[in-house]
């Protein structure tokens, strides 16, 4: 009776989405680049209990934040002038969305030999001392096909060669892609909702490095491509680092490294959670909360729902190498594939970048919810260290720790 009670109770709590905090490390770090921007320090092994809900609750969007001295404070209402705002930008500029519904007829950049459209786009830089900001609360929305379905053809928010800007609180949905970074660093997205989206919802691609995703929503991925849905992805597919470079050289892999994913509740996604692709490093995931039992309504079939696609049969999947992914938690890991597992490692892509080898696992919790391992780690990689502090708590892994046997401390 006593197990019951605390399964119930834990699929409860799972539909209230809450924070999770950074540690004090973390926040002195984020510092210079959050301008003010509140960052909650409360720590979380799982979700809050808010009362029933029919789904995950949004967290909050961060308190609105004026300008440094000498910064310009600009506010918009409609798309033409967020479009002005963000061309004409400049160092310690706080751009502030008023309630309402964005949208533009957008325009299109050239990534390596790949067309990017964009409803809107952010291509000019802050700097270190003077970040600009783009804020907002959840009423602000960037809304690529308003009442939409999903199925928008554009990126919803497009951050291309620029670095230095904090992005916060607002809403992107019903777009072909969410919210994209290409060779841009040194960013940071704060409590932004990104949801009902057509392929990835949040991606760090093309060499963008150093960039903080935290305390944000993210949910209803892949609504157009259900093999597409990642709900965060950082770097790139071997296949396509060729097309999407826009450097020199003969290097053309995308190394999409030191980014940051701490705090986020994800959601809903056919693809996986979070997927860190071969040649990404020393990327940092922590304290974020997963939940990949409930997903969103197939528009070409009403009433069913999307189903996880290809390999989405985990939360978190690391192709890169020198990643750690330490205090997360959730539950409900996809069933979709015998090597179904909250956290998994997979050698993929051009030899020489070390795919799946050297990352770091600590303090993860699968709460409840998985009929496959805690971990699948591809035996093909080394030194990935699977630590004791991982456990599942009710309902865990029907396959047990892990398809390599027990934890590993110094690494497989």
């Amino acid at each position: 009776m006593v197990a019951a009670v605390l399964t119930l109770t834990l699929v409860l709590w799972a539909s209230a989405a809450g924070l999770f905090g950074a540690s004090e490390a973390e926040e002195g770090a984020l510092a210079s680049r959050t301008s003010g921007l509140p960052v909650s320090t409360a720590t979380r092994d799982q979700p809050t209990p808010s009362g029933p809900a029919a789904g995950p609750q949004t967290p909050p969007a961060p308190a609105l934040v004026a300008p440094q001295p000498g910064g310009r404070a600009v506010t918009v209402t409609d798309g033409g002038e967020l479009a002005d705002a963000l061309a004409d930008a400049r160092p310690g500029d706080v751009i502030t969305m008023k309630d309402g519904v964005y949208t533009a007829k957008g325009s299109s950049v050239t990534i390596g030999k790949q067309n990017a459209a964009a409803k809107f786009r952010i291509g000019v830089s802050g700097t270190a001392e003077k970040p600009i900001i783009l804020q907002g609360s959840r009423q602000a929305i960037i809304d690529g096909k308003p009442g939409g379905d999903g199925t928008g053809g554009d990126y919803g928010l497009h951050v291309f060669k620029a670095n230095h800007w904090t992005i916060s609180g607002i809403r992107i949905t019903n777009q072909k892609k969410g919210l994209v970074l290409d060779g841009s660093s040194h960013n940071v997205l704060d409590g932004v909702m990104v949801d009902t989206i057509g392929q990835e919802a949040v991606h760090f691609r093309s060499g963008s490095s150093y960039n903080t995703i935290m305390n944000s929503f993210v949910t209803k991925t892949g609504y157009s491509s259900p093999g597409y849905g990642e709900a965060i992805y950082i770097g790139s597919d071997g296949g396509n680092w060729e097309k999407l470079y826009m450097g020199s050289g003969s290097d053309q892999s995308d190394q999409s490294d030191h980014n940051q994913v701490l705090n986020n509740t994800i959601t809903e996604f056919t693809g996986e959670g979070l997927d860190i692709k071969e040649a990404s490093s020393f990327n940092l995931v922590k304290g974020n909360y997963f939940d990949g039992g409930t997903l969103g309504t197939d528009p070409e079939e009403p009433g069913a729902p999307l189903k996880p696609q290809n390999s989405a049969d985990s939360w978190v999947d690391v192709k890169g190498d020198n990643n750690t992914i330490t205090e997360n938690s959730g539950v409900n890991v996809p069933p979709l594939d015998k090597n179904s597992a909250a956290f998994q490692t997979h050698v993929h892509g051009p030899d020489g970048y070390n795919s799946a080898t050297n990352n770091i696992f600590t303090n993860n919790k699968v709460l409840s919810g998985s009929e496959g391992y805690l971990f699948w780690i591809d035996p093909k990689g080394k030194g990935n260290v699977l630590s004791c502090s991982n456990v599942a708590q009710s309902g865990g892994p029907g396959k047990g720790f892990s398809n390599l046997g027990g934890c590993k401390e110094t690494g497989n």
